[in-house]
């Protein structure tokens, strides 16, 4: 039996196929256990998948022993890499993370099995909220933008209105970003408040329909439906749901410099469509060690360093091409090349982080 997790909602799920249909659970116990610091200490998130996977077995008899998890697009490059190693711990295989509005989409295709080109999927949060842009086409489908931001549902009527700005000045920057404009959307907006009051829903609603004149189509389940759907693709089952190649981005920027004076220079943009491989040139400063940063900002100040590697102090003042390769899984690796093509650091993976 596939089982699948969602970690990127207000409070724990599993979705499961019985051999005949797909499956929900809620651990109701859960709520508000994504608190802020969660995913940056592994232990806690082994304890949380030791609870999850006893009350998988308790209440379905099933062991988790592979399974794809949802998780909130804020988790880092070193917080995935927690979540995997602390499952690993716990024997068990992610075969995948999935940003959860991005398995969300997946569901939304599953279910309406669309033909239009663009589609937008948001989710609220009880803190954050997220917007998706989706194009599909050919048996594709490829995420265009993605925008997260903090929410607080502010039922003050006199603030109302700097609400539904600050979510208007979102829903233009997600569409921007995929080169959208509110002509060419789609006439489909999948809307998702699992945990929120009425105000939140309608303020969400008001304010994506005065932007994209859509039919807006309300959901709940969609991230931890997608990821057991995309589990059920990995695992090569094949008549239960629309086939489809899934195009993910990265969702934070990967940048690099030498040292803290040295030349900074952004490598992957943000939402560059995985899996990518690219290089820039790079002057040695003085200070040789070569810093990989993690973030979505053209400034180091705000970006979190997540890879380090020192080079010859013989290099300095020469040109050489740094080079970071990500896979479809999310995994980073880098290398650096001389003038000549010759490796100086031949290719490593940027190692998890404790």
């Amino acid at each position: 039996m596939l089982v699948a997790l969602d970690f990127s909602g207000d409070m724990i799920s599993y979705a499961y196929y019985d051999g005949q249909r797909m499956r929900l659970e809620y651990l109701q116990d859960t709520v508000g256990f994504r608190t802020k610091d969660l995913f940056q200490d592994r232990k806690i998130i082994k304890s949380l998948l030791y609870v999850v996977k006893d009350i998988i077995k308790h209440d379905i008899g099933e062991t988790l022993k592979v399974t794809v998890i949802a998780i909130p697009s804020y988790c880092s490059y070193h917080d995935r890499e927690r979540i995997k190693k602390a499952a690993s711990e716990c024997d068990i295989n992610v075969m995948r993370l999935l940003v959860g509005t991005t398995a969300a989409v997946v569901f939304m295709n599953h279910m309406y099995n669309l033909t239009q080109k663009h589609f937008t999927v948001c989710s609220v949060y009880s803190d954050y909220a997220e917007l998706v842009i989706a194009e599909i086409g050919n048996g594709v489908i490829e995420i265009l933008s993605s925008s997260i931001f903090p929410y607080k549902e502010d039922s003050n009527i006199r603030n109302l209105d700097n609400v539904r700005k600050n979510l208007l000045s979102q829903v233009k920057q997600a569409y921007d970003d995929a080169g959208l404009t509110a002509e060419n959307t789609g006439k489909n907006v999948f809307i998702s408040c699992e945990n929120c009051t009425g105000l939140v829903r309608d303020q969400f609603r008001e304010t994506l329909k005065s932007y994209t004149d859509s039919e807006l189509i309300s959901f709940s389940n969609g991230a931890v439906m997608g990821a057991l759907l995309c589990l059920m693709k990995l695992q090569g089952m094949e008549g239960i749901y629309q086939d489809y190649l899934l195009l993910d981005v990265a969702y934070k920027g990967i940048s690099v410099a030498f040292g803290d004076e040295g030349e900074f220079k952004p490598v992957i943009p943000r939402f560059c469509k995985i899996p990518s491989r690219q290089m820039v040139d790079l002057m040695v400063s003085t200070e040789t060690e070569l810093r990989i940063y993690e973030g979505n900002f053209r400034n180091r100040m705000y970006d979190e360093i997540i890879g380090t590697h020192k080079v010859s102090e013989f290099l300095e003042g020469r040109i050489v091409n740094v080079v970071i390769d990500i896979d479809v899984t999310g995994k980073i690796e880098y290398s650096v090349l001389d003038d000549s093509e010759k490796e100086i650091i031949p290719s490593r993976r940027i190692p998890s982080h404790e």
